[in-house]
């Protein structure tokens, strides 16, 4: 393993132990706004924050991704950011005014109607966070301590301020609150690393947004279908059904968050490999993809055993309806894990618009099958929904992908062993789960599923001592990043 692989495992590592005690956070604040809120409030919350989102990318047109890309390249930091910026707010200020203009169309009620507004501020923001540049040059370290930092003071101000359904509206201002403080660290961090050379070129500019339109419409699609679902549950059934839908993605969005991290670090890093190795990118992909499905099949399989018992656990029992979409939705997660694999891939060798091609056949195969069975099955419809358009994602980048750099996949023996593990796992939380709360079994389960992949021999010696290595000699020291 090269010094520069381990160096990006390193940095994984680090980048997803802090993504960890973020995501930890931004749970606690999501159960414990489902519990005093209640399913109605909580389901409210939920379709405000699916509609601004799409406002949201509207106001980024895919820029972040490209500059991040071009970054990872040319290293010229500060004048990728005050080229993008300037461009960036632009289109955020006219996509939250597109908003304001839109909403008296939408009919909703006035709280909804409150709610929207107030988290529409969160375009503004979104278009000032540098996430993508610290990215794009390894800076991930101030990524970290900048959305731990947010996060607490958002998190701790909910548990603070937030007592009832009466609190609603100010669950809004407490987002942004903690979303600015997140942006102004990274950009203390980068004033410190960085000159940023501010310049605006309108044919420039037409040129970025022209490049970038495949990866907008992408994200675009992507968004359609990963919520679209809660604008039709709003609409079509009511917003407590939208509370017990939102709480059951609520947990696979959490496990999303790991993606983000690896996605986030995989990007750059195929990128920079495939311009000057391009016969080691396969066989390095390969690899990635036998340790994630180590990671997702047992979640998946566990999950899907104990789904009830961690709807109770977390939201308790008044919202176990989000049981069985919690379960199909986990599946759904597995399957996004892989598809970066293949999807980000095509990003990262310049080949965006196969991948936006992708997203877009998903995005319509989402959309016909939620029209076709919300009305049937409401929320287990929605979940049902994604988990099918993921695997149509799925198969159609691979076979877009092996077109450009041949057949890759996770060594098929070692997936096996890992499937075999899995399930034996699930049979062991079948049978102790009448008898032990889920958190006795799920560190049971663990500890178990680890031991099989010893027997199975799924994970080596080597593959052990290579993690614990990574762990302990590349991961960075945290006070070192802080600005």
């Amino acid at each position: 393993m090269t010094r520069k692989h381990s160096s990006t495992l390193g940095r994984l590592g680090w980048l997803s132990l802090s993504k960890l005690l973020q995501s930890l956070m931004s749970f606690v604040a999501i159960s414990y706004l489902a519990r005093v809120l209640g399913p109605t409030s909580f389901g409210i919350l939920g379709f405000a924050t699916s509609l601004v989102s799409y406002f949201v990318l509207l106001g980024s047109l895919g820029l972040p991704l490209l500059a991040m890309r071009e970054s990872a390249l040319s290293r010229k930091l500060g004048a990728s950011i005050g080229q993008m910026i300037p461009v960036m707010m632009t289109l955020a200020a006219l996509s939250y005014l597109l908003l304001l203009v839109l909403l008296p169309a939408l009919h909703l009620l006035e709280t909804q109607e409150v709610v929207v507004k107030i988290l529409g501020w969160q375009i503004i923001i979104n278009a000032l966070s540098l996430s993508w540049a610290l990215s794009a040059v390894g800076l991930t370290n101030i990524s970290a301590w900048a959305y731990i930092t947010g996060t607490s003071f958002r998190v701790a101000l909910i548990i603070l301020l937030i007592h009832s359904p009466r609190n609603l509206t100010i669950v809004p201002f407490l987002t942004l609150f903690g979303a600015g403080i997140t942006v102004l660290w990274q950009w203390i961090g980068i004033g410190r690393r960085t000159q940023i050379l501010w310049q605006m070129s309108w044919h420039g500019t037409w040129r970025m947004i022209k490049q970038a339109l495949p990866l907008s419409a992408s994200s675009v699609m992507t968004q359609i279908y990963n919520s679209v679902d809660t604008i039709f549950l709003g609409y079509w059934i009511n917003m407590q059904t939208v509370g017990y839908y939102n709480a059951a993605y609520r947990i696979p969005l959490f496990l999303a968050s790991f993606t983000t991290v690896y996605s986030q670090i995989l990007l750059p890093s195929a990128t920079r490999l495939y311009e000057h190795h391009p016969e080691a990118l396969t066989q390095r992909l390969s690899e990635s993809l036998s340790y994630a499905a180590i990671v997702v099949i047992p979640t998946a399989v566990g999950g899907s055993v104990l789904a009830g018992p961690i709807i109770a656990a977390i939201y308790q029992h008044h919202f176990q309806p989000a049981t069985v979409p919690f379960a199909i939705l986990l599946w759904a997660w597995a399957m996004v894990f892989i598809t970066l694999h293949y999807g980000n891939i095509l990003i990262a060798i310049r080949h965006e618009k196969a991948f936006a091609h992708g997203v877009f056949w998903g995005a319509g195969i989402n959309l016909t099958l939620n029209v076709i069975l919300i009305p049937i099955w409401g929320p287990v419809g929605s979940a049902l929904a994604i988990l099918f358009t993921e695997l149509f994602i799925l198969v159609y980048l691979m076979t877009k992908i092996f077109r450009v750099l041949g057949p890759y996949y996770p060594n098929i023996s070692r997936l096996f062993r890992t499937i075999l593990s899995a399930l034996l796992m699930g049979g062991f939380l079948r049978w102790v789960n009448p008898y032990r709360s889920v958190f006795v079994s799920i560190p049971l389960a663990m500890m178990i599923y680890a031991l099989l992949l010893v027997m199975t021999k799924a994970l080596t010696r080597k593959d052990w001592y290579t993690l614990s290595q990574l762990v302990r000699n590349h991961t960075p020291s945290p006070p070192s990043s802080m600005p």
